[in-house]
């Protein structure tokens, strides 16, 4: 058990029932001490001091009405709040293990989603508490326990501190999105490439945003563009119940369409022509590149998210998209490429926006 620290400072004793009264009036005077913890017993309080007072400070804590003792006591210093989640660590934790210790995470409402490396697997418990007190917004802290797996592109997870519950409200852009992240694939990372699609979209467009998970770009496109309708297709039916709430719970129902289903299978039946498409699958979007051309209309926009290797962005990416042109007889233009976000040391997903002529 550890033994708060203790120091010997100037304080003003007071029965208690005058305490809130004196409290206002060193705060009004700026004379409270912050940095060191007000003592309490069954009878009187005293306030730590930044000083001792002047004789014209003594005579305004008259107003009081109550006989104030004026000395040196004994006080808790105040504990500080850590800055960061290795200050915070930065006693229990030796320096190989700080070293060791990832400090980004993600945020997706009031859950924080961290990676532990193996080594520190016996010290989750003491790294999770330590994020909850850095990030007093966060409720609950979660551990990845592997990349994402499966053909919902889930990433495991396991609670390790705070409240044991996986679903939670993210607000993005003036949006709100319920999320469950134990069966559902959100990335707050893709908040600005969002908004960038979303400032491009002209007036009457018609969307398809496939790989809709729980409806972060369609319902985003419909508060901040102009577009007709998106048709939103997810095959995850936890997402699209999801997805289905959100519409509602941003008013969107007009604007935005939830499909359930494959969009190899859906698309084809729609029998539509999209003036964008929106393909934000980043492990396996190249196999949906077919319906991409089916699909959009001449001079339609696509904007084709894929992982890359990072010392070459974007050769592959390309290549693979002129090849499904050619497949099709349609040309494409490529308008912008860009490199979305890190994801490992040597793996990046990136963009690339191409119109179809």
């Amino acid at each position: 058990m550890r033994v708060a620290k203790k120091e010997t400072c100037y304080g003003a004793k007071i029965e208690k029932k005058f305490g809130e009264r004196l409290r206002k009036l060193l705060a009004e005077k700026g004379l409270l001490d912050f940095e060191h913890l007000i003592v309490k017993n069954a009878e009187h309080i005293i306030f730590p001091l930044k000083r001792k007072l002047e004789k014209d400070e003594l005579e305004e804590l008259a107003r009081v009405g109550a006989e104030i003792e004026l000395g040196k006591f004994e006080f808790e210093i105040a504990k500080k709040k850590p800055r960061s989640l290795k200050e915070a660590l930065q006693s229990e934790l030796s320096e190989s293990e700080i070293e060791m210790l990832v400090t980004s995470f993600d945020v997706i409402g009031d859950i924080g989603i961290i990676e532990i490396p193996d080594e520190l697997l016996a010290k989750k418990e003491l790294i999770g508490k330590a994020l909850l007190e850095v990030n007093p917004h966060l409720k609950t802290v979660a551990r990845v326990l592997s990349k994402h797996i499966g053909k919902f592109r889930l990433r495991p997870i396991e609670i390790i501190a705070g409240e044991r519950k996986t679903l939670t409200i993210h607000k993005e852009s003036g949006c709100s999105f319920k999320v469950d992240v134990a069966k559902t694939y959100f990335s707050p990372r893709l908040s600005f490439e969002r908004m960038r699609i979303a400032r491009q979209i002209r007036g009457g467009e018609v969307i398809g945003a496939w790989f809709a998970g729980v409806g972060p770009f369609p319902i985003i496109f419909a508060k901040h563009s102009r577009m007709k309708k998106a048709l939103a297709i997810e095959l995850n039916p936890h997402a699209y119940k999801l997805l289905e709430e959100n519409i509602k719970l941003n008013k969107c129902e007009k604007k935005v369409q939830a499909i359930l289903g494959d969009v190899k299978e859906v698309v084809p039946k729609l029998k539509i022509k999209f003036d964008r498409i929106v393909m934000p699958l980043p492990k396996g979007s190249e196999l949906f590149l077919d319906e991409a051309f089916q699909a959009i209309k001449s001079k339609g926009i696509v904007h084709f998210y894929q992982f890359a290797p990072r010392n070459e962005p974007f050769k592959q990416v390309v290549a693979n998209i002129e090849k499904a042109a050619g497949e099709h007889s349609r040309e494409v233009k490529i308008i912008e490429k860009r490199i979305v976000r890190s994801v490992a040391a040597t793996k990046a997903q990136v963009v690339i926006d191409f119109e179809v002529e």
